[in-house]
């Protein structure tokens, strides 16, 4: 019980310091940020920051992946549970919310930016694409096993072209924002869907 307790105890300082650590990197970037602010805004001390992170750069790494894995993890609830005749409607109001959500963009380039960091978070950003890469890949399969659908191109790689044009699109979308239409990541996924159901056929 005591060690359950502690366990509690240390998941729930850990959860304050991801929170905190995502409102200070939201405000002040990567470079701007510190420890002591991400800290006492958790109402900790460093020494409680040290005990869950090795840094700055393995903080805001953390929020990054949690925040993929929760994305990841709602699509595929999405994707699941809606009808297919209103699953590209409802992935467009899912891109929608992730692509304006870009409170950490900043944070994420700064960080990417550093000289002492570049294999580090060149190896967890990968990682991160990777894991992402291959949840995409479980929904296709999934799909297509339920509709007996066979593709020329195996998971993985339609599932790279996916995110390839989802994350290309919110680029372009960032620097500017009046010339693409809501609706371009999901008319690009319906076109490539299209073409490959097409030369399946």
């Amino acid at each position: 019980m005591a060690r359950t307790s502690r366990d509690d105890a240390k998941a729930r300082t850990r959860a304050k310091l991801l929170r905190a650590a995502t409102q200070v990197f939201a405000k002040r970037g990567y470079n701007a940020a510190t420890v002591e602010e991400i800290s006492e805004r958790a109402g900790f001390t460093r020494g409680a920051f040290y005990a869950n992170f090795t840094d700055k750069a393995d903080a805001l790494l953390t929020v990054l992946e949690e925040q993929r894995s929760q994305d990841m993890d709602e699509v595929s609830s999405l994707m699941s549970e809606t009808p297919d005749d209103q699953k590209l409607a409802a992935l467009q109001d899912w891109y929608v919310r992730l692509v304006g959500d870009g409170r950490l963009a900043r944070a994420t380039a700064e960080l990417s930016a550093q000289p002492a960091h570049d294999a580090v978070v060149r190896t967890r950003l990968a990682r991160r694409q990777a894991n992402a890469r291959s949840s995409v890949a479980a929904m296709l399969k999934a799909y297509r096993d339920t509709e007996g659908l066979t593709l020329p191109l195996d998971d993985e790689q339609v599932a790279t072209f996916i995110l390839a044009i989802g994350d290309g699109i919110a680029n372009q979308r960032h620097l500017e924002p009046d010339r693409i239409p809501d609706d371009a990541f999901t008319t690009a996924v319906a076109y490539l869907w299209f073409g490959l159901t097409t030369e399946a056929d």
